[in-house]
């Protein structure tokens, strides 16, 4: 009878606990609508310095479509609704293995994984506030072609008042990948540079439409993304250097002195001269030969 009234007690405190993370779950949903982008928008992550890369984001809330390109693959998903991977020569799109909107979109632009929590509540496992930020825990499939699939689970901490993010993770023992962002940009999360690492810069573009979206757009971004690259590298090769603010300066070339061989000529100076009265008077002898002949 004690066993019968334990077992029905666990069952109803399992029960409201997952009531209770349900109603956690759809409280921050509630609160983070507004935190949505009410028109498209693009963000180009860019290596200044010595380092050299340069990466792409966009995601429109109007219709759907999202990316993230860099200049040898680009991974997204178009209009339609389907998922996509572009690698650079080859004209083939690849359908990728993984769910789509993968956690790597929400090291560059973190809105996009918001927005996939809002279109897929039940990746969503936890949803905590505390300390003035929600720590939102979700699972994505990041192989959907093994049995089971591959998941992982990713923490996403939200500043509660403002919807920016804080920091993203993912729940990995061996490597957490841990990311944090400075907020010190009123429009955009910027991913904190590692201290002794490459440094970025990050902006937002303008004018961003729907056709920026497409398959073909992306495509001819790659492109324009590994010129810049190529003519980058051949600047630092040239000795060009670029600040933190992205300015470029011209090589710095001291004026350098050429010797004119001086040492060699000061040791080979008497057997030249010799050389040159020999033939000065072979010269001569030649000229007045020919006069004679004459």
């Amino acid at each position: 009878m004690i066993g019968n009234f334990c077992r029905l007690l666990c069952c109803v405190m399992a029960m409201l606990s997952c009531s209770a993370a349900e109603g956690s779950v759809q409280a921050f949903l509630q609160a983070s609508r507004s935190w949505l982008p009410d028109g498209p928008v693009i963000m180009t992550r860019e290596a200044v310095g010595e380092a050299i890369g340069l990466a792409y984001a966009g995601y429109d809330p109007t219709t759907g479509p999202w990316f993230m390109a860099g200049p040898m693959v680009s991974g997204g998903r178009d209009a339609s609704g389907r998922s996509y991977l572009i690698k650079a020569g080859q004209d083939e799109i690849i359908t990728p293995v993984h769910e789509p909107l993968p956690y790597h979109i929400g090291t560059l632009l973190p809105v996009a994984i918001l927005a996939s929590m809002h279109e897929r509540p039940g990746i969503i496992t936890e949803a905590v506030q505390r300390d003035g930020s929600w720590l939102v825990t979700y699972r994505v499939t990041m192989d959907r072609t093994k049995s089971p699939p591959v998941t992982k689970q990713f923490v996403a901490q939200f500043d509660a008042a403002s919807g920016r993010m804080r920091s993203h993770e993912r729940s990995d023992a061996e490597d957490r990948q841990r990311v944090e962002f400075d907020l010190s940009n009123p429009r955009l999360e910027r991913m904190i540079d590692r201290d002794g690492g490459p440094q970025h810069k990050v902006s937002l573009e303008s004018d961003v439409t729907a056709a920026s979206f497409t398959p073909e757009a992306i495509r001819a971004r790659m492109k324009a993304a590994d010129i810049a690259i190529q003519q980058k590298s051949a600047a630092v090769l040239a000795g060009y250097v670029e600040d933190g603010e992205g300015n470029w300066s011209p090589p710095s070339r001291e004026q350098e002195t050429i010797p004119y061989a001086g040492n060699a000529v000061k040791r080979f100076r008497i057997p030249l001269i010799l050389l040159g009265v020999v033939l000065a008077g072979v010269a001569a002898i030649e000229l007045f030969r020919r006069r004679g002949a004459a």
